[in-house]
Order: structure tokens, then sequence, then C-alpha cells
């Protein structure tokens, strides 16, 4: 070890000594004297060597055996200087002989007391004990100079001895002794003083022996009771920080962790350094120098530091980037992960100029990631990926990116992040078919079926042996399940079952499977395997959902009652699961399937509304389905106020997509009008919480609901007078909506129910045709045949030849298109009217038979209308006999409609009439006056049209009686 500091403090008094030597040594002319004054100015110059030398010179010319007795106890002090030059010099064995001779040779006794540094010589010979790594022997003289020394006399650096005493015992493995000491010195900094550079030089011995010894928590113990009195001003402990730095990355050598943390955590920032520096220059104002304390602080010394500091600061290797990347390793080595993490992030926020920022931001990359912290680790790795695009930890990057979508809470972002980066990847790496996989699940989690099917193909088929191979096999079925592809999902799922008979999945690959067999239709094995699943896994936690699917298999084959056993085991099992999404599922299908003329069953379900909205409502995916599904019970329980509230509630919420909010408009409408009428409803709507006035499908869905309303009252008001007003408040409210809307803004139904209002309510039908190519041009199926429909009824009536043959080809379009019989029976009824009123006979004849001979034509309720069209269509074709055969079957029978056995009997009379054929005139006569008479109660019900249909036949019966040979009977022939 080095001298202490404090070896020198004493310099001056030694130089100073009196000595009362003026005697020329024999034969010499030097003088003890001058040669005591060459040496005191030679260490005054700090020339130790020649300093030492005139020493030596003096004690070899004037010292000796008999030194003592010539000149007394003074002369030791020659000694005692000649052992400090030897300590500056490093010379430690010397100058512990030089301090021993000085205490030992030169005693203060009787009047020989003029050796002022005789007790001090001990104290010396222990630094320099100290120096030549001689612990034991320090600690003795040490011990010797307390117990020896004048206290009046001896005056010394209290603080640089109890610290060189407790660096002896750490030399020592001494390690309590040790820290007395040390902690003596340090506690007593002010009174002592104790220099920085011993606490300092004390605190490093403790560290190494504590290293040496394995003792990490003596060392905690200590920093831990005495890091207060550590504490130096921080412009002073950042000059020590290269000290502090190397004890922590020693500690971290040897495995204490705690202490390594303890250590750099005891290090200021450098930003701390230079504001105290700073802060000491304003205190200075323009003095050169300042004493604060014990302190003597200096201008130029401040400047030197602060640009020191501020050069550390900026430099590629700031003590600051070492320390914390120091911490962050240790805070994670120790499990703190969260701790490296702001270590890290601080390294990269404040220090991007540092060397090992590569380094850093990938550690700060992978903590985040560990941490769960999935969306800073995804915007530290893009910052990396672009600063550093050639780093060696580049695929391991990537990898922690996607390792952070795992989770799967984020598949939004997930597809925003990854979605770029599998273009460039390679086909057959990890992050590759990490890649793959993610985007795969993401897209399915998102509902993007079409788009996560080619990415489980390609990930089963790149590769068939990744971790994830059975999870994509079950998702390959399960998608082809949910893009209705249920004939593909059942073969895949029966793989998937055949290849993972225990995987995790089972039971959901089961229930998923059943449902395949429920969509196509095959119930009874839909319901067998839910039944077996219920029998093998009695306890699973995906039964509900089993019942469930029981419950929607009888409903759809209409069992309602096996329908609602089921859902209600459904339910119990999801209350007991904590399934609160499910409870509320069934309890909206329990609602719904409510009979409206079963008042213990409304009854029931207003029960279950009320547990839904008390219970799951809150966060539910079923809040639209209850609110829709619970107006028929609530109306019928006079609750109708409580329906409507909700759906208020829901609308103000912004629950729910356009579908939903058209429909929950549509059951507002419904639950309002039970207690009130058409106009306070259109008056509610005109300012309804949650309806934009930019949100043009729902203003539209709101006019709709007004509409239908007054279309009710028009009908069924009670008074005439009120169903006069409705029906002029309709034609308004239809012109408002052909006014306030452009085609483009309603929806398939308005543009129908609009295109129907101008076709038979107005005199300009033609307007309704851009409104069904409206229709005609989108993709909604469900009105294209009305659309259809409707077009052609306009066309076919305009009188021209070409639009009805567009008017043919738009309703045999519609009756191809529909599966629906009504619309289909229509459709062909209006192609063969249509065709007879072109002259083309033929056809119309051949498209009447198709449709009469088919199943359809024998239950429609058009089959006397086209029957009658076909008669005509013989008639023209010179089908006589054919025609006659089939007015007389319309007019014979008893349950076809008056109109047409009217028209029917019409024409039979008259074709009877003039083949005059034997009786038949008498005949047509005969039975043209019975058909009257039968038919004359129900007469008053022909419209115009057909009533003169009916009035021809009297005519002609009249005409017939004046006919000669014709027997007239007694049935008057009067108006009926």
């Amino acid at each position: 070890m080095k001298s202490s500091a404090s070896s020198i403090s004493f310099l001056g008094r030694a130089c100073a000594v009196s000595l009362f030597l003026m005697l020329p040594a024999a034969g010499q002319g030097t003088t003890l004297e001058s040669l005591v004054a060459q040496s005191r100015s030679a260490m005054t110059a700090k020339d130790w060597q020649r300093a030492l030398d005139l020493n030596a010179q003096a004690i070899g010319e004037y010292g000796g055996a008999d030194a003592f007795r010539r000149y007394g106890a003074q002369f030791g002090v020659i000694y005692y200087r000649k052992g400090l030059c030897e300590m500056k010099l490093g010379r430690w064995q010397d100058a512990m002989v030089s301090f021993e001779t000085c205490y030992r040779e030169f005693p203060n006794e009787g009047a020989a007391n003029g050796n002022a540094y005789q007790k001090m010589a001990l104290r010396k010979r222990a630094e320099s004990a100290m120096g030549a790594g001689e612990w034991q022997l320090a600690i003795e003289c040490f011990a010797k100079f307390l117990a020896e020394r004048d206290k009046a006399k001896d005056s010394f650096p209290q603080g640089s001895f109890y610290i060189n005493l407790a660096v002896c015992h750490y030399k020592l493995g001494n390690i309590a002794q040790g820290s007395e000491n040390l902690e003596i010195a340090i506690r007593n900094k002010r009174n002592f003083p104790t220099p920085d550079t011993g606490i300092v030089a004390g605190f490093q011995s403790l560290v190494s022996a504590t290293l040496a010894a394995g003792d990490e928590q003596a060392l905690l113990d200590f920093i831990r009771k005495n890091r207060g009195a550590l504490r130096i001003e921080p412009y002073e402990l950042h000059a020590f920080s290269p000290v502090f730095m190397k004890l922590a990355g020693d500690a971290l050598a040897t495995g204490m962790r705690r202490a390594a943390l303890e250590l750099y955590q005891l290090i200021p920032s450098t930003d701390v350094a230079i504001d105290d520096v700073r802060a000491r220059l304003r205190a200075m104002g323009n003095a050169a120098t300042l004493k604060d304390g014990t302190v003597t602080l200096n201008r130029k010394t401040l400047e030197a530091d602060l640009a020191t500091f501020e050069a550390d600061r900026r430099g590629k290797r700031a003590t600051e980037t070492i320390k914390l990347a120091a911490v962050a390793y240790l805070h994670e080595a120790s499990g703190n992960f969260l701790g490296a993490y702001a270590a890290y992030l601080q390294l990269e926020r404040w220090f991007p100029q540092t060397e090992q920022r590569e380094e850093n931001l990938f550690n700060l990359v992978r903590v985040a990631a560990r941490v769960g912290l999935g969306e800073p680790s995804r915007a530290h790795a893009a910052t990396f990926m672009k600063d550093f695009p050639n780093s060696r930890h580049l695929p391991e990057a990537r990898e922690i990116v996607l390792s952070t979508f795992l989770d799967g809470s984020d598949s939004a972002a997930c597809v925003a992040a990854v979605e770029p980066m599998l273009a460039t990847l390679k086909a057959g790496t990890r992050e590759h078919e990490i890649c793959l996989y993610l985007l795969a699940v993401a897209d399915f989690r998102m509902g993007a079926y079409d788009k996560a099917q080619p990415l489980l193909d390609q990930l089963a088929t790149l590769y068939p042996k990744s971790a994830y191979a059975v999870e994509v096999a079950y998702l390959q079925a399960s998608v082809a399940a949910r893009r209705q592809q249920w004939e593909k999902a059942a073969g895949l799922f029966d793989a998937f079952l055949a290849a993972h008979p225990e995987t995790p999945w089972l039971a959901t690959a089961l229930h998923e499977r059943a449902i395949c067999d429920y969509e196509a239709g095959r119930f009874d094995a839909a319901r067998e395997r839910a039944q077996q699943v219920i029998s093998r896994f009695p306890e699973d936690s995906l039964l509900g959902r089993f019942y469930q699917l029981l419950g929607s298999i009888g409903a759809r084959t209409g069992k309602m009652a096996e329908a609602e056993q089921a859902w209600t085991q459904a339910l119990g099992l999801a209350e007991q699961n904590a399934d609160r999404a499910l409870a509320g599922e069934l309890l909206c299908a329990l609602v719904e399937l409510t009979n409206d003329q079963n008042a213990a069953r409304l009854k029931q379900a207003v029960a279950q509304a009320d547990l839904f909205w008390k219970t799951y409502a809150d966060g539910s995916p079923s809040r639209v389905r209850m609110a829709i599904a619970q107006v028929p019970a609530l109306v019928a329980a006079d609750r109708g106020a409580d329906a409507v509230q909700r759906i208020e509630g829901i609308f103000a919420a912004g629950v729910g997509n356009a579908a939903d909010q058209a429909a929950l408009i549509d059951a507002y409408a419904r639950a309002f009008l039970a207690s009130h009428r058409a106009d306070e409803l259109a008056k509610r709507f005109e300012n309804f919480p949650g309806i934009s006035a930019e949100d043009k499908p729902l203003q539209v869905r709101r006019r709709m609901a007004v509409i239908h309303a007054f279309e009710n009252e028009a009908q069924n008001a009670p008074d005439e007078a009120r169903r006069e007003a409705a029906a002029a408040t309709l034609g308004t409210l239809y012109q408002q909506l052909k006014t306030g809307f452009a085609p483009t803004d309603l929806d398939a139904a308005a543009l129908v129910r609009l295109g129907d209002h101008l076709r038979l309510k107005t005199s300009t039908p033609r307007e309704a045709l851009a409104l069904y190519d409206e229709v005609l041009r989108r993709e909604d199926k469900h009105w294209r045949v009305a659309a259809l429909l409707g077009r052609a009824d306009i066309l076919a009536r305009s009188g021209d030849a070409a639009d009805s043959a567009l008017g043919i080809a738009a309703f045999r379009e519609a009756s191809s298109s529909t599966g629906d019989a009504a619309e289909k029976s229509y459709a062909i009824f209006r192609t063969v009217e249509t065709l007879m009123a072109q002259g083309d006979f033929p056809n119309a004849a051949a498209d009447a038979k198709a449709f009469l001979t088919s199943d359809l034509g024998q239950s429609s309720p058009f089959m006397s209308q086209v029957a009658l069209l076909l008669a005509r269509s013989d008639q023209e074709l010179g089908r006589t006999a054919e025609a006659m055969d089939r007015y007389r079957s319309l007019w014979s029978n008893p349950s076809a409609e008056l109109r047409i056995s009217a028209a029917a009997m019409l024409a039979w009379m008259r074709l009877l009439w003039m083949r005059d054929t034997g009786s038949d005139r008498q005949n047509a006569y005969d039975q043209a006056l019975a058909y009257l008479a039968e038919k004359r109660a129900t007469a008053a019900t022909l419209n115009d049209e057909d009533l003169a249909a009916w009035r021809s036949i009297e005519q002609e019966v009249k005409t017939f009686a004046s006919s000669p040979g014709i027997v007239s009977t007694t049935h008057p022939a009067t108006d009926p």
C-alpha cells in the first residue's frame, strides 16, 4: 500500500525542529546543522532522494553508538525525517527501521526530551508496515501508539488513523474489527476530520475483504447501517466513480449480486454531479476560492471537474451507461425484470450515444417482452431493427416481437405488426413459422376466416411437425365450420379427432362436429353426438354448450318442450360455471321461445328477461338480442315502458352494429305502439337518443317504423276518422321519404316499400323503377325477388310490347330465384297473364299447363286464375272443346272464387250458344240461370270489374230468353 496522505502532515514540523548540533564532524568541514538545513530544503522541494541522502549522511557522519550520549534525544528526529523520505520512495522496510530507531534509540527520558516524534514514530512505523504488507505489525504499532502517546502533544489525523487500522484488520480477514474502526472514522468524519479519499480506501478494503471471505451479508449490513454516513458530496463522490464501479464489478464477478447492486447505487448520476458543481460555482460568485465548512472550494478545480463530468456524460463509455447496464443485469439476475426494464429504458432514452447501444436496446426489447409489456417491446424492436438491420440479434428480436402476440390479447395490433414482417421472412425459418401461426390465429379471432384458412393450410404444409401442428389441425376444421362449409368441416373434424383423441381441444372439437350435423340438417346425428358427449364427459366445462345445442335441435325440429328443457339445463350449468356469456345467450333463447298465446310462458319470459338485465346484461353480447326478444312478453305484461326504456339505454350506449340498431328500432316501435298512437311514435323519434342526423340508414329505418305504424292504423284503427287520417298521413310520409333521401341512402326494404307505394298508390308508377333497379344492383338477396316482381308489374302493365317483354323476363327471373311458393306462383301467374295480353297464346298455354300440373300449381292460390287464362288461350288457339271443358270445370267448382267462376260461366255459355248443336242453346240458358240463382247471395262481394262479368251473364240470359225456341223459366233475372 502507498503512503497515505497523512504521512506528510507533520513534515513541516519535522523539518522545523531546532537541533543544537553545531559542531563539525571530525576531519570534515560540513556541520550537522548545514546537513539538517539542506535535507529540510530538499524535503520541502519534495526531492525525496536527495533529502534521504542528506539525512543518511548526517547519521553516517554524526551518528553512531554514542549519538544519544553526544546529542541527546533530539538526534532521533533525523531518523524520523529519514523514515519519511523512505516512505515517499516506497522503501517500507528501511522506513520501518528508521522509525523504530527514532522511537527506541532516542527516547525522551529525564532531561533528554528533545525528540518530539518519538511516539509519532510508532504511528509512522505502523504505516510503513502497511506499505510492506505486514498488517499484524501495523496493528500492534497503532495500538502501542494509542497507548503511549502524549494526548496533549501528540496530535494526529484521527480519521486517517482509524481508516488505516480498519484496512489492516480487513487485510487480515478481521471484518468485524475492521468495520468497527471504519465506522469510527466515517461517523466522526467532520470532527476528526476524515478525508473522503480515506473513506473510499477503507471501504475498498472492506469490499475486498468481504469478497475474499465470501461474506456478502457483512458488506450489505455495513452499507445499510452506514448508508447516510457514506454519502459524499456528489461532485466529490463522482471522482471516485471508477473505484466504486470496479468494486461493484468485483462483487458481480464473485456472484455477490445484491452487494454489487448496492455498490452501483452508491454512485451518483453524472447529471447530479454536474448540477452539484454548477450550484457551487453559482454560490462562489466571482470568488476564486470559497470556504465551505471543512472544504475550500476552488473555482478552477470546479470548472475542470465540470468539463470532465460533461465530457463523461456525452461520451460513448459514460460512467452512467456502465452503471445502468450493470444494474439492469443485476435486477434481471435477481428476478426483478421490471427494475431491469427501467434501467435499460433509461439507457435508451438518455444515452443513445453509448457504444453498447445495440446490446442495451436488444436487452430492452427482450426484458419488455419478459414482463408482458407487449406494445413497448414491439415499439423498441421496431427501432432496433431499423437502427441495427445487420445485428446478430435480429432473428431473436423478431422472435421476441412475435412472442408478444402469443397471448392473443390484441389481434388487430398483431396483424398490423406481423403481416408486413411475413413478406420479409424466408419460408422454413422459425420466424416465418411463428408469423404464419400468429396471423392465422389473429384472423381467426377477428372472424376473418377467409384470410385465416390459406394461412392455416400453408402452416400445415410447410411445418407438419410444428409445435402448433395440433392446434393448426383443429383451427383448419373450425375455420371450415365458421365459413359454413359443413361437409368439409365435418371431414376435417373427423380426421382431427381420429388423429388426436386426447387433444385439449377434444370437447370443443366434438361440439363443433355436432354443429356441422345440425347445420347440415342431420338433426338426429347431431342429437346423438351431443348426448354421447354429455354421457362421456358429465363434468366438462363445455357441457352447457352441448345442452344448448340439444335445445337448438329441438327448436328446429318443432319440439319446443324439448328445446325449453335442454336450454333450461344449459342455463343451470352456465350459472354453475359462472359462464356469463352462455347464460345470457340461453336466457335470450328461452325468451324467444315464448308463445304469445301462453300466459304462463309469457310470465316466465318476463322473469327471464328481468334476470338477464339484472345479472348478465353488463358487457353481454346478447343485450341487443334480449332487448328485441323481450318485447312481446313485456307488452303482454303491460310493461312495454320497460322494454322502451331498455332499448333507449342500448341506443344511448351505442351498443350493436347497424343491423342490430335497425332491428332495435323496429322492436322499439312495437313496444311503444302497445300503449301509444302512430303520431306519438313519430314525435318520439324526432329526437331519439343515439341516432345521429348523419346516420342515414337509421334515419330511414326510423321513418319506415313510423310508416308501418300509420299503415297499421290506417287498416285497424277503431274509427273511420282515424283510419282516413292515417291514410292521408301515409302519402305525406312516403313523399318525405322520397324527397328526403337519395335511393342510395335507403336500405332494400325501404326501397321496395317506397317503390310499391309509388306503383300502387300514385299516378306515376314508373317512378318506382329507379328504386327497384337500385335494389337489383345490390347483393341483398332477401329483397331481390320483391324488386323483380315490382319492376315486372310496372313494365307488364305499360302496354308497350318492349316493356312487356322485359316484364315477362323479370317475372321469369323472380320465379326461378325464389324459394317462396307464394312468390313463385304469383310470378308464374303474372307471366301467363302478360303473355295473354301480348297475344302470345301458345307460350301462355304452355306455361299455364306446366304450372297447373305441378305440385306448386295444385296448392297455389293462383290456380283458378291460371286455369281461367289457360281456358282463354285454348279458346284463342281454336281449341274450343278444350276451352269449354276448362270453363265448365271452373264455374261448376263450388270452391272457386266468384269472380273466376263468373268469368268462366260467361265465356262457356257464349261458346255453347255459338256452337248451337241440339240443345246447346237451351242448355246454356238453363245453366246460366241456375248459376245466377245459386251465386246471387255472394255476388255483392264482387269488385266493379268482376261485377261487370256478372251483369254480362244476366244480360245474356235475358237475351237468350227472348230468342226463338228457348223455354224460359220463372226465375227472375234481376240485378244482384
